[in-house]
């Protein structure tokens, strides 16, 4: 993975730990990696993360969108969702993509296999 190498504070880093999801590796790097693998895109060559947004799981067929305005984000119900569903976003360009490259760019990118109704079912094809 690539991320730009970033300086924290005392009190950055104690946030952080207490953040992000507890490990046996809390080292300076580890908390590099877990921030650049949970911060969004923001467009402009930045990237930023926000807490409660970051907890999302990925679906290739999501039923909240995002966007960002004014350093803000903004999450966007896409559809009904009922009551003890799953709130999900796509971590790529789901639309654009069959499911062999949607798997590909999400194991290269995040290391983990696809198992949502959408792959599932265009897997069994």
């Amino acid at each position: 993975y690539k991320y730009d190498q970033i300086n924290y504070t005392a009190d950055q880093i104690k946030l952080l730990k207490d953040l992000l999801p507890k490990s046996d590796d809390n080292s300076i790097d580890s908390l590099n990696y877990k921030c650049y693998k949970n911060a969004f895109d923001l467009m402009n060559g930045k990237h930023a993360v926000f807490y409660k947004c970051s907890m999302f799981n990925h679906s290739c067929e999501p039923n909240v969108y995002y966007e960002f305005a004014f350093g803000k984000i903004i999450m966007i119900v896409g559809k009904d969702i009922m009551k003890g569903e799953e709130l999900t976003i796509s971590y790529i360009e789901h639309t654009k993509y069959g499911v062999v490259d949607r798997q590909k760019q999400l194991k290269k990118t995040w290391n983990f296999d696809c198992r949502c109704k959408r792959c599932i079912n265009e897997l069994k094809i």
